[in-house]
């Protein structure tokens, strides 16, 4: 508002003041953009990269994360909570010369952290057996990859191998009801990486390829047990499944098995497997049958049951 006044002379009185009012505009504010580059998928357990953008004013940006749940922001520091979907939001308010920009947001993948596979067993690929071969029927107690050990005193290696030159071997005489072998860890053979404390109170899982002959249905057993510091079982668990029936010879199968909680206290593990089947309907080791056309007895097969074991590992929970 603008006042034109005249205060008049000796002759002339004083004007009324005449009053102008009108508007002063603001300046036209300039627009501003964000631009702001997704961090990238992420994976829980590893340092994600500080948050950037910048604004076409120049003026600084600032980042808010709509996901909380997994994830949250302080400043341009990105932290990971949980495995899921982050959403994060850029903005910058303007002032008196720059309108407010557009928010910008960027959403990515924060992804759990990887099972860590702790090759809990000794040899899982069997593939030091070249050296250490024990005959079939031999009364060599020599252990086999320097953990898989047989009980009933079979060739315990073979190169029926799934990877690299040789597997674990068990075999059942015909007829036969049984065989065994344990394939033991670090307490037993030193060199190991023990059961971590982290890692009790999880359920690992135990993988392992398998492949079987025989004559009639024939079952692997299994069974995982836990020792603790000097050697003592302290928890096990069973399972069973069946790997072939009938006059069957069946390719490598993947098994996968998850373990029981590893209790408080475990340092070790070990794996037992026991190969089991059923009646076969010949005589007696020495005496398998008679030959049908000569009348004499057949040559019995101590090869009849078998089970091969290759690529054996143990995932426990990081």
């Amino acid at each position: 508002t603008i006042s034109a006044s005249q205060a008049g002379n000796a002759n002339v009185a004083p004007a009324a003041p005449v009053l102008r009012t009108f508007t002063v505009n603001a300046a036209p504010l300039t627009a501003q953009t964000i631009s702001f580059a997704s961090p990238g998928n992420q994976t829980l357990g590893t340092a994600p990269p500080a948050l950037s953008a910048t604004a076409s004013s120049g003026l600084s940006v600032t980042f808010a994360s709509t996901t909380t749940p997994v994830c949250t922001v302080s400043g341009t520091a990105l932290t990971l909570a949980a495995a899921g979907s982050c959403t994060i939001v850029a903005s910058q308010a303007g002032n008196g010369s720059f309108a407010a920009a557009a928010n910008v947001s960027q959403t990515f993948t924060v992804a759990a952290a990887p099972v860590a596979t702790i090759n809990a067993f000794t040899n899982g690929g069997f593939e030091v057996a070249a050296n250490n071969l024990t005959p079939t029927g031999g009364p060599s107690p020599d252990e086999f990859a320097e953990g898989w050990q047989s009980g009933n005193g079979v060739t315990r290696s073979s190169a029926e191998a799934r990877s690299g030159s040789f597997s674990a071997r068990i075999a059942i005489a015909d007829p036969g009801f049984g065989g065994q072998g344990l394939f033991r860890n670090s307490i037993d053979h030193g060199g190991l990486a023990p059961v971590a404390s982290a890692n009790w109170g999880t359920s690992p899982t135990l993988t392992f390829w398998v492949k079987g002959n025989s004559s009639e249905t024939g079952n692997l057993n299994y069974a995982l047990r836990y020792l603790n510091a000097n050697g003592s079982i302290i928890s096990t668990g069973f399972g069973a499944r069946t790997i072939w029936t009938g006059n069957s010879v069946r390719d490598w199968t993947q098994i996968t098995l998850a373990g029981i909680v590893i209790p408080v206290n475990t340092a070790a593990v070990f794996f037992e497997m026991t190969l089991a089947v059923g009646p076969t309907g010949v005589q007696p080791p020495g005496n398998c049958g008679v030959d049908n056309t000569t009348g004499l007895p057949n040559p019995c097969d101590y090869g009849q049951a078998a089970v091969y074991l290759d690529d054996v590992s143990l995932q426990l929970l990081p």
